[in-house]
């Protein structure tokens, strides 16, 4: 009953000829997307001023990527 949760197998996707599991692809998403805020707050020019940037930066960049994720295969990682 423990294990149940392993029989579907997990979900790959094909790119380049080759196979990716989910995971990566999130954390690829979840990590360019916690780029992309910071360089946001930076050129806005209130980088220097939040507490935690790197916190801030990558809590908003994982649920961006959750959201996508989710609206872009209707299920989550």
């Amino acid at each position: 009953m423990l294990l149940a949760g392993c029989g579907g197998g997990a979900p790959s996707y094909t790119l380049f000829g080759a196979y990716f599991p989910g995971w990566l692809l999130f954390a690829l998403l979840w990590g360019a997307l916690a780029i992309a805020v910071r360089v946001t707050l930076v050129l806005a020019g209130g980088g220097a001023d939040w507490p935690w940037p790197l916190a801030l930066c990558l809590s908003a960049g994982f649920l961006l990527a959750l959201g996508l994720w989710w609206l872009g295969t209707g299920a989550l990682p």
